[in-house]
């Protein structure tokens, strides 16, 4: 009888414990502990808030930038054929930005030598207006005279 009790606690605690694995498991296949209190209603709010204001800003960017796009003179072909004449350099990337003062933005990547330069072409003109070296330290916002890029009358496009 004795041998009974002992097998039957054993049995009793290997199925404890493997529910308790089995809920281990699941709580870290969801994510998380299953423990996890909802959200207070004030914060689902501010979320919602939150989301309806950037698709507003979105919308609104997107307007600015068909605006723009609109107004856009110069292709992409001319630019890069611009862009690399002025500096006997070959396009790698070429790309259409709607800069943070609300401008459109040519901007073409070029291999000049050894090292990678970026050139802004005037989208309506199509002539070349900046040339920086696209350095590759991890600090973009400078160019080579330690001043931001955004200090003259140009824009890297970045918005965050």
């Amino acid at each position: 009888m004795k041998f009974l009790k002992s097998k039957w606690l054993g049995a009793l605690a290997f199925v404890a414990l493997a529910g308790l694995a089995v809920a281990q498991v699941r709580a870290y296949a969801s994510g998380g502990d299953d423990t996890k209190k909802p959200a207070p209603a004030s914060s689902a709010k501010q979320d919602g808030a939150k989301a309806a204001a950037s698709k507003a800003a979105y919308a609104a960017r997107l307007a600015t930038f068909k605006k723009e796009l609109a107004g856009c003179k110069t292709s992409l072909i001319a630019a890069i054929t611009a862009a690399e004449a002025s500096t006997q350099g070959r396009a790698h990337a070429a790309d259409v930005e709607l800069g943070r003062d609300q401008k459109l933005h040519l901007v073409i990547g070029l291999l000049v030598g050894e090292k990678l330069v970026e050139v802004s072409v005037d989208p309506v003109t199509g002539k070349v207006m900046k040339t920086v070296d696209d350095d590759d330290d991890g600090d973009e916002d400078e160019d080579e005279d330690g001043d931001e890029e955004g200090d003259e009358d140009e824009d890297d496009g970045d918005d965050d």
